[in-house]
């Protein structure tokens, strides 16, 4: 819990903002360089290691950024008797939206083999 408060959780969300910052430019000048003319070429960019791995850590870091922005509009403005409810149901649709990327991954990589 200490990990993500106080100067940690500061220090997490200007890392992971520096990168998204840098990382969509990056993956716009790619596909914007590229002719995807159909699905299979998208999936092949997507697939690709320059855009998969660092995509991987921007969705990671994009979760965390999301996740200690939100959690602290919780704690600043929602009424603490609601206050372990709403995280413990943030958590729970954080969790679900994980599966779910960990689904699309898996996806991706059978469709580029």
């Amino acid at each position: 819990m200490k990990l993500l408060s106080g100067q940690g959780a500061y220090v997490g969300q200007m890392l992971s903002g520096f990168y998204l910052a840098l990382f969509f430019p990056y993956v716009a000048w790619l596909s914007l360089s590229q002719s995807i003319q159909s699905f299979n070429q998208l999936t092949t960019l997507l697939s690709s290691p320059a855009i998969f791995i660092p995509g991987l850590v921007a969705i990671a870091l994009g979760l965390i950024h999301a996740w200690v922005g939100l959690r602290d509009v919780l704690i600043d403005y929602a009424p603490r008797r609601y206050l372990m409810g709403l995280l413990f149901s943030m958590a729970l649709v954080w969790l679900f939206v994980i599966a779910n990327l960990a689904w699309l991954t898996t996806q991706l990589i059978g469709a580029s083999l």
